[in-house]
């Protein structure tokens, strides 16, 4: 009876055990799961102020002279001033002298001109910062862009679409050619050439490089101002395949996807030493409670793409960012209807 009671005791034990060590390695995994690691720096970033703008959805169009811009696609010919002194924003409205009708457009701001974009009709309108009244630029009726990127005065890089196969490539166009140099491979198709290899361009005037980073995947690549690729980088995440459900409608160039696709790097932007990422994915040494209150964004060198340093944006009120961009030591971000302001300092 002894025996009986002692060997039942034992299994119970080892099947006690059993179960506790399955737990600690099902934990264990489940917080290991993206298999990545993120290095903080000590205060990278010193806030400044905070401005309430009221509405949600702006974008930021540049800085000129201390002096933030900020536009929205559905009032593109209106365009919105401030610094971080203010406590407002000054609406600015932008006459139209050309003969184009644009309802939707983004602005972008390449000192001492400004570029009105409409992606929908290939067409740019441009004008001078200051007096704000916007001429016929350039159409090209053979390059739908989707993206557009001004790199000189008189030159553009955009994403646009090639036939045969149908998918997204990346091309150079210029104000006084009618033609474009495509550049086939650069993006590198992983399911069907478009949403795969999504993403967004970025470009910097001071070292003339621009960055392309894949929206679904841990990778970006980096060129010079003639689409030569410099180098190819991956970020920190572990994810290299797109997880994306294409479906094809009727033809090859017609095509959508099933479910919602997991987006690794949510925006991008571009100083003259770094590459800034605001990432999607929580690293293996980050609390549940950090990551679920702050966005964090994921800093690499310029020069090779390496990766460096994380920072958390602890002063948001909201841990998604609608747009961020970094303008010298200037760190500007619009989250929920608020603009802040940050100053970056050397790690």
């Amino acid at each position: 009876m002894k025996r009986r009671l002692f060997t039942l005791s034992l299994l119970t034990l080892l099947a006690f055990a059993t179960i506790t060590m399955l737990y600690v390695l099902s934990s264990r995994r489940s917080h290991h799961l993206n298999n990545f690691q993120r290095k903080f720096s000590d205060r990278p970033i010193t806030f400044l102020t905070a401005i309430d703008i009221r509405f949600k959805y702006y974008h930021i169009c540049g800085m000129v002279n201390g002096k933030t811009y900020l536009g929205n696609e559905n009032s593109p010919f209106s365009i919105n001033e401030t610094d971080e002194t203010a406590s407002d924003i000054r609406p600015i409205n932008i006459l139209n002298n050309s003969n184009k009708a644009i309802f939707r457009g983004r602005i972008e701001i390449d000192s001492p001109l400004f570029y009105l974009i409409d992606r929908t009709t290939t067409t740019i309108l441009s004008g001078k910062i200051g007096e704000w009244q916007a001429q016929n630029y350039m159409t090209n009726p053979l390059a739908p862009e989707d993206l557009a990127v001004p790199i000189a005065p008189h030159s553009f890089v955009i994403r646009t679409f090639q036939n045969n196969p149908s998918e997204y490539v990346l091309a150079k166009e210029s104000k006084h050619s009618s033609s474009i140099k495509m550049v086939s491979g650069l993006l590198e198709k992983q399911i069907d050439g478009i949403f795969c290899t999504d993403g967004m361009l970025n470009f910097n005037s001071k070292q003339n490089v621009l960055v392309y980073v894949y929206y679904y995947r841990n990778q970006f690549l980096c060129m010079d101002t003639n689409l030569n690729l410099l180098y190819r980088g991956k970020t920190i995440d572990t994810t290299s395949r797109a997880k994306v459900n294409v479906v094809y409608l009727n033809s090859d160039s017609s095509r959508s996807y099933t479910g919602v696709p997991k987006i690794i790097n949510i925006k991008s932007c571009l100083d003259h030493r770094h590459l800034f990422i605001y990432s999607n994915h929580k690293a293996d040494n980050e609390s549940q409670t950090s990551y679920d209150k702050w966005p964090v964004i994921d800093v690499y060198a310029l020069k090779n793409g390496k990766y460096e340093y994380s920072f958390y944006l602890r002063e948001n009120k909201d841990k998604r960012l609608r747009d961020f961009r970094v303008f010298n030591d200037t760190l500007i971000v619009i989250s929920d209807h608020f603009l802040y302001f940050y100053k970056l300092n050397d790690p």
